[in-house]
């Protein structure tokens, strides 16, 4: 059996221009970029940490990934790289950040798609019945929302923030999801991102930062008006 220290879900609706914190104080920049300056990723780009042999370039003002190549995936009896994936390693191991995406194209798989805040520490997760918020190595769902139906090529804002054992996920025009666990409060965190199978990813207007030690003064109120719900031990997702 998992320990759970706690669990609650926010499945209201924001329709906010520009997403704020609601749970952390941002203080630094410690990464920003809109991506105006084409180039292709790879190992000696240090902000960045490329997974599986994917593909990533930033091309017409987008950072955008593809999955690895035919050959790539011939070679190896695992991690084929059939998703584009990517991560963030700059991030400390509490952090905010906003940014914007896109799927393109591509199928479901168990695991994917997905972005997360550390790897399988706490991840949103997409399914054909609408996103879920996953803790304790993705084995453990602590927030859904069926109403939120992944639209592929379609462009979203996103504000992300994970502070000890809390996770928030905001996306403009669709829900709030927070969970909050013991496994959330982990050593490392990074922002990570995995698309559909054979598909694309896009990025955009990223900014992260470091946060301070203190919440937001209406922190509390806010947590206290989260609806509980029933968590859903789902099995792990690799």
């Amino acid at each position: 059996m998992r320990t759970i220290i706690a669990f609650m879900i926010l499945a209201c609706y924001s329709f906010a221009a520009d997403l704020k914190p609601l749970m952390t104080v941002t203080d630094k920049v410690l990464f920003q970029s809109d991506f105006s300056t084409p180039g292709t990723l790879d190992k000696t780009k240090t902000n960045y940490s490329i997974k599986q042999g994917t593909r990533w370039a930033i091309e017409d003002g987008v950072l955008r990934g593809r999955p690895s190549t035919p050959e790539y995936q011939a070679g190896r009896k695992d991690h084929k790289g059939t998703e584009a994936r990517l991560s963030l390693p700059v991030c400390p191991v509490e952090f905010a950040i906003r940014f914007s995406f896109r799927f393109i194209g591509g199928q479901y798989t168990g695991a994917t798609p997905m972005i997360e805040l550390g790897h399988h520490i706490t991840r949103v997760q997409w399914t054909t019945n609408g996103i879920r918020l996953l803790a304790d190595h993705d084995g453990l769902q602590v927030a859904a929302d069926a109403k939120f139906i992944l639209q592929t090529n379609q462009w979203y804002q996103a504000f992300a923030e994970v502070r000890g054992g809390e996770a928030l996920f905001q996306f403009d025009g669709g829900p709030m999801l927070y969970g909050k666990h013991e496994s959330i409060q982990a050593d490392t965190h990074a922002f990570g991102i995995a698309g559909l199978k054979g598909g694309a990813v896009e990025l955009d207007d990223i900014t992260i930062w470091s946060i301070a030690s203190n919440a937001p003064a209406a922190w509390e109120k806010t947590r206290a008006m989260l609806p509980a719900q029933t968590t859903v031990l789902i099995g792990a997702k690799k």
